[in-house]
């Protein structure tokens, strides 16, 4: 799954337009048929959805169907081969929780060669050769199902020349082979996420120039190669979270990607360095971890984490240790005792030097020098 509260932006749900139309048709026994709103295809369509249902033989879909949802079955021995037949406007096929002792026959959906989108979740076992011929098909999703790599062999893709969403998480996948995605240029979106991924090949998605969104996330990477994202010149999103992913930064610093935008590292030692390290605009979904040292809570908003600080603490981080009220009176009387004896030394300093500029060297030239004493009377004779 993609993270907690993230949606990549090809995989957000979308309104359709107009309103839902009236379908008049002879449902299945213990099935419901209405017309709904796909949100990948952004239109109505015309779906039959079968909901715990023991066995699945006597189900006959209307042949004006459109999406088909098959979901909570189990003790069955396997689906139906000709379950499909006939019916050529289906564009979605979605079979959920189902559990058989055989695996589907590859041929159970060879009729539907107009379909669009395929969800293939928690069925075991599962049959990757059921959608071989499926040349059209945009979405394919296979998570939960327990894959290993020993099931997915180079080339179980390669027909899948349309595809351009594939979801592979929540399997056994130890590492992505690469040639698994050699013939599906068009691919848009990957996600790999909750398996067991240690390691990432340089050759990996050379051939994926369209590539736009990288789910990683719960992987215990430990090792990527510095070629391993080299090409992906339309790459706009990757997420690596809850993974020990030390070399992503560097890699993808070393790779130039000229549309990588949204970095999502929320777990990752490195998370803060390595987005700040990018001369790009980035777009944070949780604060780092460990940003805020003393704090009651640390959001995001424009961009940029902000730190809710307990009342001890202040700064961007919480960081600055806050000065009390009485802490602060002292500091403030401590200070003004100190500028009162400042002021008191200058008036004694100011003192001195008016009391000196009194004596100056002319009065006491004045005071030194004798008067003449006064001629005598002269006598008259």
């Amino acid at each position: 799954m993609w993270a907690a509260g993230v949606l990549p932006e090809s995989t957000r749900a979308f309104s359709c337009p107009g309103q839902p139309g009236h379908w008049h048709v002879d449902c299945p026994v213990n099935c419901t048929c209405q017309e709904v709103c796909n949100t990948y295809l952004r239109r109505w369509v015309k779906q039959v959805s079968c909901v715990s249902h023991t066995t699945l033989h006597e189900i006959t879909f209307p042949p004006t169907t459109q999406d088909i949802s098959i979901s909570n079955v189990a003790g069955i021995t396997t689906i139906p081969a000709n379950l499909f037949s006939g019916l050529t406007d289906v564009l979605s096929v979605d079979i959920y929780n189902v559990s058989m002792s055989e695996s589907p026959p590859a041929n159970l959906l060879s009729e539907l060669q107009g379909l669009r989108t395929l969800r293939l979740v928690s069925v075991r076992p599962v049959n990757l050769k059921m959608f071989s011929n499926l040349r059209q098909l945009n979405q394919l999703d296979l998570h939960n199902n327990d894959l290993q790599n020993v099931q997915v062999q180079a080339g179980v893709f390669h027909t899948l020349t349309s595809l351009t969403h594939l979801h592979l998480e929540a399997n056994s996948l130890t590492y992505l082979e690469p040639g698994w995605f050699h013939d599906t240029v068009n691919l848009q979106a990957i996600s790999v996420s909750d398996n067991n991924i240690h390691y990432i090949d340089n050759n990996t998605f050379q051939y994926l120039s369209q590539l736009s969104e990288l789910n990683l996330q719960k992987n215990p990477l430990v090792r990527v190669e510095m070629n391993a994202f080299h090409k992906l010149n339309n790459l706009r999103s990757i997420y690596v979270d809850r993974s020990q992913l030390d070399t992503v930064g560097p890699v993808l610093i070393y790779a130039q990607l000229p549309e990588l935008t949204n970095l999502y590292l929320q777990t990752s030692r490195h998370y803060w360095k390595h987005v700040t390290t990018f001369n790009q605009t980035w777009y944070f979904r949780g604060c780092p971890p460990g940003y805020c040292v003393n704090s009651l809570s640390c959001s995001v908003s424009r961009n940029t984490p902000w730190c809710v600080c307990t009342k001890e603490y202040e700064g961007d981080r919480c960081d600055v240790q806050r000065i009390s009220r009485g802490e602060f009176l002292g500091i403030f009387v401590s200070a003004m005792v100190l500028v009162g004896i400042s002021v008191v030394i200058i008036l004694v300093n100011v003192g001195r030097v008016v009391a000196r500029s009194c004596k100056l060297p002319r009065f006491r030239k004045l005071q030194e020098t004798p008067q003449p004493s006064a001629s005598p009377m002269p006598q008259m004779t």
